[in-house]
């Protein structure tokens, strides 16, 4: 009689256990309620050129160029976040928080982050572009990514290549330097979809025609093309689902 107490007492206690650990073979997973998504930095293309002349009311102030041709662009971020359709901002999906150099080379592409997001279905991209305020720059000055955000005119965006003036086949180098602050919003060519427990790939890719380019080639050396290229830069970056 005590035996049979014994193992009685013993299969009750397995049994709970079973129960409160969740590892019986009758148990269920819940299902996956997030996506993973690798955002990436590429380019479209390295030139701007006037044989890719359209048609533009762009009323040019400063120096053409024949051509450009753009051998690194950075970006400094406070943020990047994709945005679920319609208007609801409290539901933006942080992908990566800043800040940080969104760096474009041509030729590459860039993993800049890997995070999980909500799934669902999303209708754009926002990323934010901030200069450091002036209290925090001296963390940031020793910093080889940040040094050149820092220092000088506190740039946010800067742009070097080569330009070809229009009477000249010889290049020669150039580095724009922008000090542009916008909270921009990439449209995807159509809404994208997430499926829970999916990956994906979102490239943020670079254009050199939309930076530099109105009814012709804007000459990045000419402080009278500034205005237009800081308002181009704004415009200058595509968004897609790979």
């Amino acid at each position: 009689m005590k035996l049979h107490t014994t193992i009685g007492a013993s299969a009750l206690l397995a049994f709970w256990g079973c129960i409160a650990m969740s590892g019986c073979s009758s148990s269920t997973s819940p299902s996956p309620t997030t996506s993973t998504v690798t955002m990436t930095a590429e380019t479209d293309g390295t030139k701007a050129t006037s044989a890719l002349w359209k048609k533009s009311e762009t009323i040019l102030s400063g120096i053409v160029a024949d051509s450009i041709e753009i051998t690194r662009v950075r970006f400094l971020l406070s943020a990047v976040k994709l945005h679920v359709e319609g208007n609801d901002t409290l539901n933006d999906a942080g992908i990566k928080l800043g800040p940080f150099v969104l760096e474009f080379t041509p030729g590459f592409s860039r993993v800049f982050s890997t995070d999980t997001v909500p799934h669902g279905t999303y209708e754009r991209v926002k990323y934010e572009i901030h200069k450091f305020p002036a209290s925090i720059d001296q963390l940031y000055l020793n910093d080889p990514v940040f040094t050149d955000f820092v220092t000088g005119d506190r740039s946010t965006v800067i742009v070097e290549g080569r330009v070809w003036s229009v009477k000249s086949s010889i290049p020669l180098d150039f580095v724009y330097k922008s000090s542009i602050a916008a909270n921009v919003e990439a449209l995807f060519p159509g809404t994208i979809t997430l499926d829970a427990g999916s990956n994906a790939t979102i490239a943020m890719t670079f254009s050199p025609l939309l930076a530099f380019k109105a009814a012709s080639v804007l000459d990045p050396r000419d402080p009278g093309n500034a205005n237009q290229i800081d308002l181009f830069l704004k415009s200058a970056i595509n968004v897609s689902k790979k």
